[in-house]
């Protein structure tokens, strides 16, 4: 994105309420994080793993969690290992913490994907459903369904 600067004050009597009064350019803005509306499938009772995340600048150490909600810092879903935060090597692939290899015993349904990037100058370790606000997409749990009798 390019940023402009509206010089409101300086010779200038509009508001800075339309985009055409932005004329000053004063650099670039890169938004990095996921592509929003990804969406990842798993089964009830085996290992799960996301591959092939979209996004700009995704890196090592990046995480995602399932959760209710990524705005609000929704609650946290049951049932997947490493309290369903999930970290990529390589800016892509992403497994559970802990046992990636231990099967998931979510419910099946659509649940929230949420990222974070940790960083350790301002001490965020993405490890709290707060961090996770930027929505990755959506992960479906494909598996048998309650019997509703």
């Amino acid at each position: 994105y390019k940023l402009c600067w509206c010089p409101k004050g300086r010779g200038v009597k509009e508001s800075c309420g339309e985009s055409n009064q932005f004329t000053v350019y004063m650099g670039s803005l890169k938004i990095i994080g996921p592509e929003p509306n990804q969406q990842m499938f798993c089964y009830a009772g085996k290992a799960c793993y996301f591959t092939d995340l979209q996004g700009r600048a995704l890196q090592k150490s990046d995480r995602v969690m399932v959760l209710t909600d990524c705005i609000s810092g929704g609650a946290t879903v049951p049932g997947y290992p490493g309290s369903g935060i999930a970290e990529t090597d390589d800016g892509a692939n992403f497994a559970f913490l802990e046992n990636p290899a231990q099967p998931i015993y979510a419910a099946p349904g659509v649940s929230h994907l949420c990222w974070c990037r940790p960083d350790s100058k301002s001490g965020e370790d993405c490890t709290e459903p707060s961090s996770f606000r930027a929505e990755a997409g959506f992960l479906g749990v494909r598996g048998p369904f309650a019997s509703t009798a």
